[in-house]
């Protein structure tokens, strides 16, 4: 019983640290998916090359591998401290799953609208305004 109440301060350390970690990357990773996703819509060929090739290689690389590259591998051009090297690698993580939810909100927005659009039966020029926020 004596461990447990020795233990419990570095235990709330943790907590606090893991929360704190969580919510900075979650945030920086929800303005980087908001980015990442608008970029895969483009139509800009090298941009969304660019986009695709940073979800596939953060889908296809464990959380542990990224933030083990991130303090080890980059470490002889920046050396970040712990808590940096985990904010970038949850906040590149989190952007990548985030990313796939603002393509789909974006998409099935222009459908909806578009929808919309249609069913008023205006001229094209009209339909772009209204689709895109512009009142004429």
């Amino acid at each position: 019983m004596q461990h447990i109440v020795g233990v419990l301060p570095y235990l709330w350390e943790g907590i606090k640290l893991t929360f704190l970690i969580t919510m900075i990357g979650v945030a920086i990773g929800f303005v980087i998916g908001a980015f990442v996703g608008l970029g895969r819509l483009s139509k800009n060929k090298f941009i969304f090359w660019l986009c695709t090739v940073y979800v596939e290689v953060i889908r296809g690389t464990p959380i542990l591998v990224q933030i083990f590259f991130i303090y080890f591998g980059l470490s002889d051009f920046y050396n970040f401290d712990k808590l940096t090297a985990s904010i970038i690698a949850i906040s590149l993580n989190a952007g990548h799953t985030l990313q796939k939810s603002s393509v789909e909100g974006y998409s099935l927005l222009i459908k909806a609208n578009l929808k919309q659009v249609i069913q008023l039966d205006l001229r094209k020029h009209r339909r772009c305004g209204i689709l895109f926020g512009r009142k004429r």
